[in-house]
């Protein structure tokens, strides 16, 4: 089943928010009950601060009021008497509406309200009979009424803050510590929950990350090790391996479809480099080895793994290096193939090669580098020169040749005449054999014709034998001529083979 990455990140950001969904739907409903909770706090404390200002602090300050009336007898000591008698009366009655639903304090209320119109009532009493008091007119008795009516104005005031005191400690102080407590117990639950849930949260969130890593970070860190290796020129089996295909999401067909291009292109581009029966290396811009085939390899005497990364002039050494006719220069500044023929001198010895450099583009038309090839002519440089040589021989051997053939040109001119000097003294002498035959046949005509003929022939005889021992030179000539045509002929044989 073929599961994309997405998804699996989808899922895994899922996860996550789910968890922070649950943990907010749980804060959320903590909190409703916490907010529950800080209203009924608000509640008692309101009620408590309103016995506090409404009742207490008033009735305070009625009763302070009126002992200063009773000191200082005057309508502003008065007046401050009747208003805190009027906030009395109306903060009892604020705490009554507080208080409903609170059973014993909503039952306590009247008994209170009662109390303070009692107060009240006194102390308008208590006011109207303290006229004579700003006169200093009062009678013995009627500061004696006084007293006692100011007296128990005071008593009922301390017994209702006695009242008011225990019960709302009775009451509030325990309702204001139960929500307390129970905000305080809320607070650790949630606290508990939300620590449970951030560390399910942080374990699910490692567990994602181990499964992003797995799926999508490992593996394209392992492809652009591999590309950045590639980048560099090694596109060894090591290297090859880091590009895991195995899984079905887009990280797998990606490295699926770079590895068919590395088998295609790439792979055809290396199994040619290497199939190089001659030398054959590239470089960088900076001239440095990027790679390099068996034969070259075994040309310096060095591993691919030694060679690259140096400069290919410390490395290769012929005539051309470190010059201004390095072919790999010239070829990448004219960005075209340069050819040329280079010297290199190995342990004495020359060795003469036929170099082709050319740059190396990348997609976009840019020289990233340069490649050279070296064809080794040293074979054929030195046959080159034994052809000379000998073609230098067969010119000089042809000469002699045509010295002997005018030689023997001129000898059988000389032969020629003396062999038709011989025909000629031959027809003499076969004239002079029909002469004799016809002598003979005239025997009978004389014998000193005949001794006169025998002594012509025996001259005649003597004529050809000189002849013929010159014609015998002649042809030894000749054949010390013809021998001598042979050796030459000989020679050149030898020579051309």
């Amino acid at each position: 089943m073929r599961v994309k990455i997405g998804l699996k990140i989808g899922g895994g950001f899922g996860v996550v928010l789910l968890i922070m969904a649950c943990i907010g739907l749980m804060n959320h409903s903590n909190i409703k009950k916490i907010d529950q909770y800080f209203k009924d706090y608000a509640k008692w404390t309101e009620v408590d601060a309103s016995s506090n200002e409404d009742i207490t602090q008033n009735l305070l300050n009625l009763s302070l009021a009126l002992e200063n009336y009773t000191r200082k007898p005057s309508d502003t000591t008065k007046t401050k008497v009747l208003s805190y008698m009027e906030k009395s009366e109306a903060g009892i009655s604020h705490w009554k509406e507080l208080v409903k639903g609170i059973p014993k304090l909503e039952t306590l209320a009247p008994e209170l309200k009662k109390k303070v119109s009692k107060i009240h009532g006194e102390a308008k009493s208590y006011l109207e009979l303290s006229g004579c008091l700003s006169t200093k007119a009062c009678s013995q008795d009627q500061l004696e009424k006084l007293d006692t009516l100011r007296n128990s104005i005071l008593d009922e005031i301390d017994s209702l803050l006695g009242t008011l005191d225990s019960n709302m400690e009775e009451v509030i102080d325990p309702q204001i510590a139960s929500v307390l407590q129970a905000v305080e117990s809320h607070n650790q639950r949630a606290a508990t929950l939300s620590l449970t849930l951030a560390g399910v949260g942080i374990v699910l969130g490692i567990l994602f990350a181990l499964l992003i890593t797995r799926v999508v970070t490992k593996p394209v860190n392992r492809i652009l090790e591999a590309v950045k290796a590639m980048a560099k020129g090694d596109f060894g089996p090591e290297v090859t391996r880091k590009i895991d295909a195995r899984g079905n999401d887009e990280i797998a067909e990606m490295a699926h479809g770079l590895k068919e291009m590395l088998n295609g292109v790439i792979g055809e581009g290396i199994s040619f480099k290497e199939g190089l029966p001659t030398p054959f290396f590239t470089t960088d811009t900076d001239l440095k080895i990027t790679f390099a085939n068996k034969p070259f390899c075994q040309m310096v005497g060095k591993s691919l793994e030694e060679l690259k990364g140096k400069h290919c002039g410390d490395i290769l050494r012929v005539s051309q290096c470190g010059t201004g006719n390095c072919l790999i220069k010239k070829a990448i500044r004219s960005q075209a193939a340069i050819h040329d023929t280079a010297v290199a001198d190995k342990d004495g010895e020359k060795f003469f090669y036929s170099v082709t450099a050319n740059v190396i583009k990348d997609l976009e038309g840019n020289v990233i580098g340069a490649c050279e090839v070296l064809i080794n002519i040293t074979d054929e440089k030195k046959a080159r020169e034994n052809i000379e040589k000998n073609q230098q021989i067969m010119k000089e051997t042809a000469l002699q040749v045509q010295d002997v053939a005018n030689q023997v040109a001129s000898a059988s001119e000389e032969l020629s005449a003396m062999l038709n000097q011989m025909a000629s003294g031959a027809e003499q002498q076969s004239q002079e054999a029909s002469q004799i035959a016809a002598a003979v046949e005239e025997m009978s005509a004389t014998i000193m014709e005949m001794s006169k003929n025998a002594s012509e022939a025996a001259r005649v005889a003597d004529d050809a034998k000189v002849k013929a021992v010159d014609g015998d030179q002649v042809l030894r000539q000749t054949v010390e001529s013809i021998n001598k045509t042979s050796e030459v002929s000989r020679t050149v044989a030898e020579s051309i083979d």
